[in-house]
């Protein structure tokens, strides 16, 4: 079924005739004539309103809201854009009407896009009423030039008046008839997967299965302009936009291999100042081994920093050995970590940011002061741990199913402590 313009569906026939145009010459040596809009015959009356003034060079229009039950009945049809002026063409100048027939004639030569039926108020097209809604938004401009002599291509704010070339004219209608009809069949494709969701995947699931949403090529990028642009986004959009990605490597890593390492870099910094802020905030709180130990297996990056070469974690909390016949006395590390390209082991053992590192009294003198008894049990505590790894890594291997790891120098890292902020301290 076609479709109307609401401007042609509401047209109705009047039993009187009207509404009327009536034409006036101020005199033959003025050189234009005025037509005006009213709904009664009789040209006397209050309603009437100026709708057209026309030079040989140039129509002026005065679009306005018609329909005597309007509200804005005779108002502007655009706000503070009261007027639009279309010179004439190259071919010929217009032709000054004598008659209704004339007007008629004379508005029928306008450009496409146009309301050509001043029964209308005249103006654009309905469906291009956001051309002129949009220019009346610009402060100081009242006046629409829409022209097709040199500079057709003309978008100018020139105060009053805002200047449209008429090639950009048309090129603007046809994105807005383009995307009145794209979003049309959008919504005719949704209306129908909702129907389909309530009635039929309701009634039977398995024959019926819900129909996947295609997104149209380039939608995403033209929604975020290109990716520049994340306002707006909700946090759901912002989780799936990462799963889409996270979905998408191989593919990413063939296509974008730079635009994906940029990324992993620009993640990477991200991630680290993040760690920074929250590594600062917990250095502040007085807080229990297990809490740091959960965050360090949370950030096994960070514990990778204490090795010259990459690193994995092998385990956290990992039995290295020791139990006696009854069951007691195991001992457990921290965390066992291996270099990635030798698989040679390595111990962490982790102590508490508030842990003292020296004795509170010197050992000699004012200024030598040995290890506390603290740093010491845990320098001691990772030895043992390295003594037992030795002595169990077959079976450690068999266990966790790893051939790739290796004792052939087992470091000892112990991280404990803050350094002293006295002078004395810190040599």
């Amino acid at each position: 079924m076609a479709s109307l313009r609401p401007s042609d569906f509401n047209q109705r026939e009047r039993a009187d005739g009207g509404p009327f145009l009536h034409i006036y010459q101020p005199g033959e040596e003025a050189g234009f004539v005025e037509v005006y809009f009213s709904d009664f015959e009789d040209p006397s009356g209050v309603d009437s309103r100026l709708l057209l003034r026309i030079f040989p060079d140039a129509l002026f229009v005065w679009p306005i809201h018609v329909g005597q039950g309007n509200r804005s009945y005779l108002e502007p049809k655009y706000g503070s854009l009261t007027e639009i002026v279309i010179p004439r063409s190259t071919l010929a100048p217009y032709k000054l009407p004598q008659t209704t027939d004339d007007v008629e004639e004379l508005l029928f030569s306008l450009p496409k896009g146009f309301e050509t039926n001043w029964r209308l108020g005249l103006g654009l097209l309905y469906e291009y009423r956001i051309i002129c809604r949009s220019i009346a938004s610009i402060p100081g401009v009242n006046t629409l030039v829409v022209h097709g002599q040199s500079g057709e291509r003309d978008a100018i704010i020139r105060l009053p008046e805002y200047v449209l070339g008429i090639k950009r004219f048309h090129e603007l209608r046809r994105e807005i008839t383009l995307t009145t009809t794209q979003f049309r069949r959008e919504a005719r494709l949704e209306k129908q997967r909702r129907v389909h969701k309530m009635l039929l995947q309701s009634a039977d699931a398995i024959r019926f299965p819900q129909p996947e949403k295609k997104i149209k090529p380039d939608a995403i990028s033209d929604l975020t302009k290109g990716g520049t642009v994340l306002a707006g986004l909700s946090k759901r959009d912002k989780r799936a936009a990462v799963r889409l990605v996270h979905g998408s490597v191989a593919t990413l890593a063939k296509s974008e291999p730079r635009t994906l390492l940029a990324l992993k870099s620009e993640i990477e910094l991200v991630t680290l100042q993040q760690l920074i802020e929250r590594f600062q905030e917990m250095l502040d709180k007085d807080l229990s081994e297990a809490r740091w130990q959960e965050f360090l297996k949370s950030n096994p990056f960070i514990l990778s920093m204490a090795f010259s070469a990459p690193a994995i974690m092998i385990a956290d909390n990992a039995y290295v050995g020791g139990k006696q016949f009854h069951g007691g006395n195991g001992k457990f590390a921290d965390f066992l970590m291996a270099t990635a390209s030798s698989g040679n082991l390595a111990l962490i053992e982790i102590k508490r940011p508030h842990t003292d590192l020296l004795t509170k009294t010197a050992y000699r003198g004012t200024d030598v002061f040995p290890p506390s008894p603290e740093l010491s049990g845990a320098v001691y505590q990772v030895l043992d741990q390295q003594s037992q790894l030795h002595k169990n890594l077959l079976a450690f291997k068999d266990e966790i199913e790893r051939s790739d790891i290796h004792a052939h120098s087992i470091q000892c890292i112990v991280i404990a402590g803050k350094t002293p902020g006295l002078p004395n301290l810190r040599k």
